[in-house]
């Protein structure tokens, strides 16, 4: 029989799915949640979909006093508003409540839903802590800020509260998931929240609204150090922040302690070009040496005009030295592109592949992670910016209609012509393909003739890649398309 909410004290954390993942990254988004809940007196249980299907875990049903499952946009959406159908089937009383980014950048439409009594807006980990208290208390939540919810046919929008002190969680609660079950190779953490920067396909300053949130230095290093000697798989720590290098001299601290400390493990970070032009060589020796070995920037394009559109306050040049630059210090990059921008040219996209090409030729060891197509999200630069070229542009209107929005896919941007983007997914598909090939297969699948035969399929592939690229014949890529499907098939990656 079920408790009255004035009695119950478990919080479901629900981390939901595309599709099921062999060793999907670990779930830092929920475990400060899992933290603060667990510190206020509640039983926070984190339910990772990825993992198996939500009917299987074991749940005290009786004890349930909130549901909370934090969303991207798009296809995940789907996922989200099935469990949470679930729940409500099963439980009328159980508040179901939404967070993440979705969530934030279209609270009001998010919280109309049927399915959803409550929106987390931003930083969750104080909000769901007070939420809960006023659930089980039964008390008002007019006044608890971070919230959105219906009231009486209006949907009513607190003030945001100030950014949470990273501080304040010196290691994340792992106990609280069953860590073998992930992929713990390239370990993620997250020591600082927001940018200063404002990219038009970002969702960052509408998330962030321009504020940061800085963890230490020494309670970073503690956390790696901890990390490394808890959980023996971990070669790498992947730092998963909006902005790392935000604060150099934070970096720089990081970088001295992991030497001091001889903790010998290797990391990865996000970085940007023109952060990169720069740094002396001197500093970049440091990062070396503490162990960075690879970091990640969007060139996002090989044409300025495109650069300035986008506003990312970088130019070619920039990108182009800053490749150099990393060849200099022995630190891999790893580069991404965009493309479909309003008003982006057929000829402008080809300077982004041919920027690529000069990438390599400056540093074959350069990782050109993807060229992908812009996708317009909601409360960005971008759909304003689409709203001048097409004025009856129109975002789904419900929930639901997110759920078919995907990241990096054809179909969703109407300002392009179809000829142009039939021929730029051939190109996409052949870079993604190229950063594919860096993947042992042996990782994904055991039988030895499946990875034999995947081993082959690629030689044979990467020879229409090559041509494709050396010549910019993208028409009639029906190759492509197929690799796609089964690379997202088999592989469930994009």
């Amino acid at each position: 029989m079920a408790k009255p909410l004035r009695e119950r004290k478990t919080v479901l954390l629900v981390q939901p799915a595309i599709r099921k993942v062999m060793k999907p990254r670990i779930p830092i988004n929920l475990l400060p949640l899992g933290y603060t809940l667990r510190k206020a007196g509640f039983k926070p249980q984190i339910i990772d979909v990825r993992l198996k299907d939500f009917d299987e875990f074991e749940i005290d049903w009786s004890d349930v006093l909130m549901l909370g499952i934090s969303t991207y946009t798009g296809p995940m959406i789907h996922s989200t508003l099935e469990i949470s159908k679930k729940v409500r089937k099963r439980d009328k009383k159980i508040v179901i409540t939404l967070g993440g980014v979705h969530p934030t950048l279209d609270a009001e439409q998010t919280a109309k839903h049927k399915l959803v009594d409550f929106v987390v807006k931003k930083d969750g980990e104080e909000t769901i802590v007070e939420l809960a208290k006023a659930i089980q208390k039964g008390k008002p939540v007019d006044k608890i800020k971070g919230i959105a919810f219906e009231k009486k046919g209006k949907v009513v929008s607190t003030p945001d509260r100030k950014r949470f002190d990273l501080n304040k969680i010196k290691i994340l609660p792992y106990e609280m998931i069953d860590m073998d079950k992930y992929n713990m190779a390239e370990f993620p953490i997250n020591t600082s929240r927001g940018c200063p920067f404002n990219c038009i396909f970002c969702y960052n300053q509408a998330f962030n609204s321009w504020t940061y949130s800085l963890k230490s230095a020494e309670n970073v290093v503690d956390e790696i150090e901890y990390i490394v000697r808890n959980f023996r798989k971990v070669n790498t720590i992947a730092f998963s922040d909006d902005n790392f290098f935000m604060d150099k001299k934070r970096v720089e601290k990081i970088c001295r302690e992991l030497i001091r400390r001889r903790i010998g493990i290797k990391w990865m970070s996000t970085i940007r070009a023109d952060y990169l032009v720069n740094y002396s060589d001197k500093f970049l020796k440091l990062m070396k040496d503490s162990g960075c070995y690879t970091v990640a920037f969007g060139a996002e394009s090989g044409n300025d005009r495109i650069l300035k559109i986008i506003g990312k306050g970088t130019t070619v040049e920039m990108n182009l030295g800053a490749v150099k630059k990393l060849k200099s210090s022995g630190i891999i990059g790893r580069i991404s592109f965009v493309w479909g921008i309003p008003s982006e040219t057929y000829h402008e996209s080809i300077d982004s592949l041919n920027m690529i090409k000069k990438f390599r030729e400056i540093n074959p060891e350069s990782i050109i992670n993807g060229f992908f197509i812009a996708t317009v999200y909601p409360n960005t630069r971008l759909f304003e910016k689409v709203r001048e070229i097409v004025p009856d542009f129109k975002m789904p209107k419900t929930l639901g209609e997110w759920a078919n929005w995907e990241l990096y896919t054809e179909g969703f941007q109407p300002w392009l012509d179809p000829k142009y983007v039939d021929q730029m997914m051939t190109a996409s598909e052949i870079i993604r393909f190229q950063f594919f090939q860096r993947m042992n297969p042996a990782n994904y699948f055991k039988n030895p003739l499946v990875v034999l035969g995947i081993k082959v399929a690629e030689a044979v592939m990467n020879v229409f890649a090559t041509l494709r690229l050396r010549y910019h014949f993208y028409k009639y890529g029906y190759e492509w398309k197929l690799f796609n499907k089964l690379r997202f098939k088999f592989i469930g990656i994009t």
